[in-house]
């Protein structure tokens, strides 16, 4: 099976209504008009969003679509009303320690999302923006408080996770598997889900000004290959810049 997830972050017209307050969560702040008409694509092409465990990943040569939302923004209740207008299910993946904070849902927020029909994941605990350095106890236990508190929140087993900051390694991937973890969503934009303890899903992330025609692309499951060029040069520029930092740090 081929899986096109697409992931966003916040749909807000003002920047600082909604979710981390960083220059560098800007470009992934998009618009409602945007946002829209994004999701007006979904309808034209009479696509469906289905729940990942709704899936029958085994399938030879099924396609299907997914959207989530990391961090768990104040505007992920707008984003899911649009969502809601063309039919679609969103996968709204929380950062569990910042529910109830300025430009964060709360937990009968959280709740309500569920409650409507969409699905509810883990996006960790506390959001670590570089989640491979961590210990392997570590990111456990981002894994497992999350899941815990959000399965007390909807009354519900969660199933579903994706990696904050984009960057993972291989203890990133098993430990969320022995958190409880089936499906794990991270930034690799790949199609075919990869298969260890749990699944690996990779998606891609629009950001604002995003071409319409390659948005379309994504949808008919094109333009990946140029995209995972794309984000190997990324992740190997991240991978020289971090450990620089930490040089620069102690001096």
């Amino acid at each position: 099976m081929k899986i096109c997830s697409i992931t966003y972050h916040e749909v807000v017209d003002n920047p600082d209504q909604s979710g981390f307050i960083r220059p560098s969560a800007i470009p992934y702040k998009l618009p409602l008009k945007e946002f829209t008409d994004h999701i007006s694509i979904f309808k034209k092409y009479n696509i469906q969003t289905p729940k990942i465990s709704d899936l029958n990943f085994h399938l030879e040569n099924a396609k299907s679509h997914v959207i989530t939302f990391d961090d768990g923004g104040i505007s992920n209740l707008k984003a899911a009303d649009i969502l809601e207008e063309h039919g679609l299910i969103g996968h709204f993946l929380i950062t569990s320690g910042f529910s109830g904070n300025n430009g964060f849902m709360n937990n009968s927020q959280i709740r309500e999302l569920h409650d409507r029909g969409h699905v509810i994941g883990a996006h960790s605990h506390s959001h670590p923006d570089v989640f491979y350095r961590l210990s392997y106890k570590n990111m456990l236990e981002e894994w497992s408080k999350s899941k815990n508190i959000l399965e007390n929140i909807i009354g519900e087993g969660v199933t579903c996770a994706s990696v904050p900051g984009g960057e993972m390694n291989l203890n990133t991937w098993e430990s969320s598997a022995e958190a409880g973890i089936s499906y794990l969503f991270c930034s690799e934009p790949f199609l075919k889900p990869q298969k260890k303890s749990n699944w690996l899903l990779g998606r891609v992330c629009p950001k604002q000004g995003t071409d319409y025609k390659k948005l379309v692309n994504f949808v008919q499951l094109n333009g990946f290959e140029n995209e995972m060029r794309l984000r190997k040069i990324k992740n190997l520029a991240k991978r020289i810049y971090y450990p620089l930092q930490d040089i620069f740090k102690k001096y």
